[in-house]
């Protein structure tokens, strides 16, 4: 089942090899035990035992009502000129991610009983737009204007990225969240949260060739 698709990369898992053997399956302890199935398993058993036996389908429900994401930045930023060669530059920058998709879990089955709420069909997918992120750091820049022959920047950040599972900083999977019924348990840092980030530059020209005092060839480094 699939509706109001987001975008291609959330069909890989609708790809079946007929209409009966669905892309992915997931079963229960008491699924192993009614279907016999015993590890290792191949692929050609696989297949053999779901078209012999009345297996269970897994679903991959998009949700019809499901928005498009969208994002607000804002950004405040203060430059001081120390020298005519130096600046320095401290600023904070924010950015949240809003409806942002997000995939679910569904048809769990008990912990104690180990029966789904619905037994005709497999632990399913539902994706929605209930993911949210929010992005933020603060800016630190200390540069030297080009002047002599030379050309200076240092820059640092310190920043925090935080969502539900992953916000719309795509990791190319799709984590979910450990307890659907707490989706704020999971709130906290992305897998791609960079907390400090030091980098530096230059530009440096070398007189190659001079003629009396003065340069005449120049190359640039960076």
């Amino acid at each position: 089942v699939s509706v109001a698709p987001f975008d291609l990369r959330n069909f890989y898992t609708l790809a079946a090899i007929d209409q009966n053997i669905l892309f992915q399956y997931r079963f229960t302890g008491a699924d192993i035990n009614r279907l016999n199935l015993r590890y290792p398993i191949s692929t050609a058993q696989s297949l053999d035992l779901l078209r012999r036996q009345n297996v269970p389908r897994t679903l991959e429900v998009f949700d019809e009502n499901s928005v498009n994401p969208y994002s607000l930045q804002w950004t405040l930023d203060l430059q001081r000129e120390l020298t005519p060669q130096w600046l320095v530059r401290l600023g904070y920058v924010g950015t949240r991610g809003v409806k942002v998709g997000m995939n679910h879990n569904i048809n769990q089955p008990d912990r104690l009983t180990g029966q789904r709420p619905f037994p005709h069909i497999l632990e399913s997918s539902w994706r929605n737009s209930a993911e949210s992120s929010t992005y933020h750091a603060l800016q630190a820049l200390l540069q030297r204007r080009f002047a002599q022959g030379l050309q200076l920047n240092l820059s640092y950040t310190w920043a925090k990225t935080l969502a539900i599972v992953q916000g719309d900083y795509y990791g190319g999977n799709d984590p979910e969240v450990q307890d659907e019924s707490n989706l704020a348990a999971d709130w906290g840092p992305v897998a791609g949260d960079r907390k400090h980030s030091l980098a530096a530059d230059f530009a440096y020209t070398l007189p190659l060739d001079r003629v009396g005092k003065q340069p005449k060839a120049l190359r640039l480094f960076s």
